[in-house]
């Protein structure tokens, strides 16, 4: 073979692999893109679930301080004794 044919079939191979790389690159940073989507939408479905949790909490222990709170204004009350008007 020729140098010329030679250096001709090198470098279309060159571009050949240059080509096959970069289209390589684009299907690795899609999968990689769509990977990381998923994990993020995840990870933000946890941190939702988590606030809905910690705002049920504290209101279900809002509700039960003011639960005992009347309780024990009830318990004071009819602790005291009564007066009578006269």
């Amino acid at each position: 073979m020729s140098t010329d044919l030679i250096d001709y079939l090198y470098l279309e191979a060159k571009e050949k692999a240059f080509e096959i790389e970069i289209e390589a690159r684009k299907e690795f940073e899609a999968r990689r893109n769509a990977l990381v989507k998923q994990k993020k939408d995840v990870i933000k479905e946890i941190c939702e679930n988590e606030d809905k949790n910690k705002q049920t909490e504290f209101r279900q222990s809002a509700k039960k301080e003011e639960i005992a709170h009347h309780q024990s204004e009830a318990n004071q009350s009819a602790s005291r004794p009564k007066q009578s008007s006269h």
